[in-house]
């Protein structure tokens, strides 16, 4: 969800970084621990150098660690809560559909040609069907364009 965040503000608003720069941060941070952290880092240095990793970086961290510390008492109390429970789910529902709306904004730009769309649906089918590690996936598709890059001439 918080990619959103990413495109209308760094990409869409500021132009800290290209459509294709999110693409490139989105592929390296699927394969990486710590996935959005690390891509949070990425858009934070293309901003500002070292000084805008490090700020990106900590108030990436801060809204978790505050709720950490601020709810952790309360955790227990509220996991058989129904109507925490119902919000929730809508919560999660309302995620759903923001990913699938920055994703379908990027779709144009990722998907250039039949090489391209072929790569995008062997992993789609490799994760949705047969179940196949996300991270391992990424790496496969990174190795696929790398190659398919070289043997077309694009500079990398």
């Amino acid at each position: 969800a918080s990619l959103v965040f990413v495109d209308r503000g760094a990409v869409a608003q500021y132009h800290w970084l290209s459509h294709g720069q999110l693409l490139d941060g989105v592929a390296l941070s699927v394969a990486t621990p710590g996935p959005f952290m690390l891509f949070t880092t990425f858009v934070g240095y293309l901003a500002g150098g070292i000084p805008g990793a490090a700020v990106a970086t900590f108030f990436v961290f801060l809204p978790s660690f505050v709720f950490v510390l601020g709810g952790v008492h309360y955790v227990e109390k509220l996991r058989d809560n129904r109507a925490l429970q119902a919000f929730l789910a809508g919560v999660s529902a309302a995620v759903v559909g923001v990913i699938a709306v920055v994703s379908l904004d990027l779709i144009p730009e990722a998907l250039i040609d039949w090489a391209t769309i072929a790569i995008a649906v062997a992993a789609f089918l490799l994760i949705a069907l047969f179940k196949r590690d996300v991270a391992l996936v990424a790496v496969g598709g990174i190795v696929v364009g790398i190659i398919y890059a070289c043997v077309r001439g694009l500079a990398l």
